[in-house]
């Protein structure tokens, strides 16, 4: 719904409203929805603020900023706007804070640490879904086919198709093939025993799809801060 290039009625910009529905009927404490950068840009800024319009309407107080997630020790230059809602009829004195960062661009860690310790899938059967997709590395100047540098955070792991009924993983930061389903979960922050299923294409759009769990992790804290307030 956020991509740069839609215009502000293509249908696919309102997919947020079935979130919404679910949210005024359900009438939850808080909510928080995630979207990609490009929302806040979208029809010169008009999509965000019926957005915001929306789910105060809803009975939230609602507030928004965008994440860097390299910022929250997560390997990846990952950035995402975060929605955060708190209902209005609460009895507490602080809406929904947003966390801190928890690193610096000088410590932000790289890619090729966060994958240093993996060999490659030829050479070691004990990572579950250590298998990557064989999508030819062309390193063209394009989303996906970029070379990785080893010595910055990932860039944003992608869950869009190559064109060819596939994922375009992003490249190992050897560059000399794309990165695994479990190399790809690594750099979105999931623990290494945590088990994808079905396809590799399938796997591979999941973990594009996610937000980063150590990320999500300080988002969560806030929650139960705020649940124990109220």
């Amino acid at each position: 719904m956020a991509n740069l290039y839609r215009q502000p009625e293509d249908s696919r910009n309102v997919l947020y409203k079935h979130f919404h529905t679910i949210v005024k009927q359900k009438q939850p404490k808080y909510f928080l929805a995630e979207n990609v950068r490009g929302i806040l840009s979208l029809g010169k800024g008009e999509v965000i603020k019926q957005i915001v319009h929306d789910f105060k309407d809803a009975g939230y107080r609602v507030k928004y900023h965008l994440f860097n997630t390299a910022e929250y020790g997560v390997p990846q230059t990952r950035k995402r706007v975060i929605i955060a809602g708190t209902r209005k009829d609460l009895n507490i004195s602080a809406d929904y804070l947003f966390p801190e960062p928890t690193h610096s661009k000088s410590d932000w860690i790289s890619v090729g640490a966060a994958l240093s310790q993996i060999k490659d899938p030829e050479e070691v059967d004990s990572f579950l879904n250590h298998v990557y997709s064989k999508y030819k590395v062309t390193n063209r100047n394009f989303t996906g086919h970029r070379k990785t540098d080893p010595d910055k955070p990932s860039p944003t792991i992608l869950a869009r198709g190559n064109g060819k009924g596939g994922v375009c993983a992003i490249q190992h930061p050897k560059n000399h093939r794309r990165m695994s389903v479990r190399e790809s979960a690594i750099i979105q922050s999931f623990p290494l025993n945590f088990e994808f299923v079905g396809s590799m294409t399938s796997m591979y759009r999941q973990i594009g799809n996610a937000v980063p769990v150590k990320f999500a992790e300080y988002l969560g804290k806030e929650l139960s801060r705020l649940e124990g307030m109220s």
